[in-house]
């Protein structure tokens, strides 16, 4: 079942980079995402989804800025997601910085 969706969801093609939406499936009108959301933070799948699936994933590059007051300041705890505590190393790394900063907004700084 895993591979027929993800062949689906490939080859539905690309998400633009200046909107923020999950590809919908052509055949029906409707994001295959949602159902498929356990494998947004899915090592073997973590690229693909971030293409295919920004939205449900989580992975939005955010233009705008957001203040974030002190007292809702904490890093999100998904499961499987990233240890806040263990990746914080990453948090300047550009290939995980935007997605570490909405994932652990306070242990990268971004409050």
């Amino acid at each position: 079942m895993h591979s027929s969706i993800l062949i689906f969801l490939f080859a539905i093609g690309a998400v633009s980079s200046q909107t923020c939406v999950d590809l919908v499936n052509p055949s029906t009108g409707v994001s295959d995402c949602p159902s498929s959301s356990y494998l947004c933070n899915n090592a073997v799948y973590y690229d693909f989804m971030t293409i295919q699936c920004p939205k449900t994933c989580g992975r939005c590059q955010s233009t705008k800025t957001t203040t974030t007051t002190a007292s809702n300041c904490v890093d999100k705890t998904n499961p499987g997601g990233p240890d806040c505590s263990e990746t914080a190393y990453l948090c300047k790394n550009p290939a995980f910085s935007a997605y570490l900063a909405t994932q652990c907004p306070k242990t990268c700084g971004k409050c």
